[in-house]
């Protein structure tokens, strides 16, 4: 089913988008496939990236034969292509980014920037990919991932040590909490990057050179865990 010779027009340019999803899941298994709303968290990624237009390509990367499947109900629409993996590429050990260029390389392409899509994070809408990658075309950035700023400042973050209470980062970050710098983390909804430099940069992973925060305007969250599902479909079903 791997349909890696798909060729688009010459002249499109416009970014290409990389949905990966391997068999293993090391807490929630088959995470691609466990459904919330009546979809799968894989459909709710594919669907997401042909409803926001701005892709000429919508790579689903997979070693398990039932999500190329699922992909494949949207071959139709003429962008969405199913990608088996090669074995080697879907271990525990395999990280996205190899998989982003092993897939780049599947497919001739006028793109020069990519989109990485992680299913787990079924809450960022087409509306949020438009957004971002205004934001994105319009800077001098080589990359823009979202991101969330910490409740909690990891500064005063706390360790145990021979069974008592010492501060991780020092006693002078145990302050009040609006003296300390905001700090951020990656929150997996959207990555976009320029291929070439993406290429070029593989050790830096998604952290690379001119990297922009985009903070979406709504909530959002990872399916990483069990109670991680199950708070998602409550959230799911809120009018």
């Amino acid at each position: 089913m791997n349909t890696s010779g798909f060729k688009p027009p010459k002249s499109d340019t416009r970014p290409v988008c990389i949905i990966p999803a391997r068999m293993g899941s090391r807490r929630i298994k088959n995470k691609g496939k466990v459904h919330l709303g009546g979809k799968t968290l894989v459909e709710h990624a594919i669907l997401t990236a042909l409803e926001s237009k701005l892709f000429q390509l919508i790579a689903v990367s997979s070693d398990d034969e039932e999500i190329l499947e699922i992909a494949y109900k949207y071959f139709s629409h003429g962008i969405v292509q199913p990608n088996k993996r090669p074995e080697r590429m879907a271990g525990d050990d395999v990280l996205v980014k190899e998989v982003c260029l092993h897939t780049l390389r599947c497919y001739a392409t006028n793109a020069a920037e990519f989109c990485l899509l992680i299913p787990n994070s079924p809450f960022r809408t087409a509306s949020d990919l438009r957004k971002a990658y205004k934001i994105f075309r319009k800077s001098k950035a080589n990359y823009l991932i979202t991101v969330k700023k910490y409740d909690t400042p990891p500064q005063m973050a706390l360790k145990i040590e021979d069974g008592f209470i010492t501060p991780k980062w020092g006693h002078e970050n145990i302050k009040q909490s609006q003296d300390l710098e905001d700090l951020y983390y990656e929150d997996g909804a959207i990555c976009f990057a320029k291929i070439n430099v993406f290429a070029n940069e593989f050790d830096l992973n998604f952290y690379g050179s001119k990297c922009l925060p985009y903070i979406l305007p709504h909530p959002t969250m990872e399916i990483h865990t069990k109670e991680d599902l199950e708070r998602a479909r409550d959230i799911w079903k809120r009018p």
